[in-house]
């Protein structure tokens, strides 16, 4: 958030300030918040931001917002960009990841970049569990309306009798870090497996892993340990830089009746573009 503002006034009430998207993010995260207040977010006087008053708030929910203004202050929330424009409209209904990261050297990694490294490259099962710890967090302070139940977890997809696949391990950590109360029954983690031949990631700008992807939908390519029908589905991956494989999976899981997708990557890379 480049600007926002949350203070108390003489009368004991609160204003809270912020840029437009994050305040229809906040009614979205919060709409029982946003009953208390005298009229709901308001255009500022400059017209760049938007604010509300709240009346008295006892302390839990100073610390909602706070927390709300503290976490999304740090992720990096994630959209359509001009690669992706033409190709993509509603695929994903919510999107974000962790943080930045530079892939070198190792001193201009972020904190959570590093981890991502270290749990990606060196296997440290250390940097898994923070990951883990990280995305569990992120979980909950996703946006309701974007994930009615059911729900369900899965992860970006990668060719069968794989050793080692950096989603699969981060998602079956989040199951068991995130309350019981927040899913609906035993059976929420998704596991997709591709039944087309993966193309090297690494060698494929967006042009071509795009049409990789129309490929997997074609042919069905994508195997499931249950049913996705009716169901929101958070999915995640460890890296999102053009954004191309997130979109395209959750074209797939909407084609296979899910109702509503969201993405959650570890770290986004400083480019849009994949691999030239």
């Amino acid at each position: 958030m480049r600007w926002r503002q949350f203070v108390p006034c003489d009368d004991g009430s609160w204003i809270l300030n912020l840029p437009p998207y994050y305040a229809s993010l906040f009614a979205a995260c919060f709409p029982d918040l946003l009953e208390q207040t005298h009229a709901g977010f308001q255009q500022s006087h400059v017209g760049r931001t938007m604010y509300a008053i709240f009346p008295l708030l006892p302390t839990q929910e100073i610390q909602r917002i706070e927390g709300f203004l503290t976490f999304f202050e740090r992720v990096v929330c994630l959209g359509l960009n001009r690669h992706l424009a033409d190709a993509f409209s509603d695929e994903l209904d919510f999107c974000l990841a962790l943080d930045f990261t530079k892939p070198k050297p190792e001193a201009d990694r972020t904190e959570i970049g590093e981890l991502e490294f270290q749990a990606k490259y060196e296997q440290n099962s250390d940097a898994i569990g923070e990951l883990q710890r990280e995305l569990a967090s992120a979980v909950q302070m996703l946006p309701p309306a974007a994930i009615r139940r059911p729900r369900l977890l899965t992860y970006v997809p990668c060719e069968a009798g794989r050793d080692f696949y950096l989603p699969a391990r981060l998602t079956r950590g989040i199951v068991d870090m995130v309350p019981r109360t927040f899913w609906d029954g035993p059976d929420v983690l998704v596991t997709p497996v591709l039944t087309v031949a993966k193309w090297p990631a690494k060698r494929l700008d967006v042009a071509h892993k795009l049409g990789y992807w129309r490929l997997v939908q074609e042919a069905q390519g994508i195997q499931f340990s249950r049913s996705v029908k009716d169901c929101s589905v958070i999915v995640v991956d460890d890296l999102y830089q053009s954004g191309a494989s997130l979109w395209s999976f959750a074209r797939y899981l909407k084609n296979q009746g899910a109702v509503s997708v969201v993405g959650l990557a570890c770290v986004k890379s400083l480019r849009d573009t994949d691999n030239r």
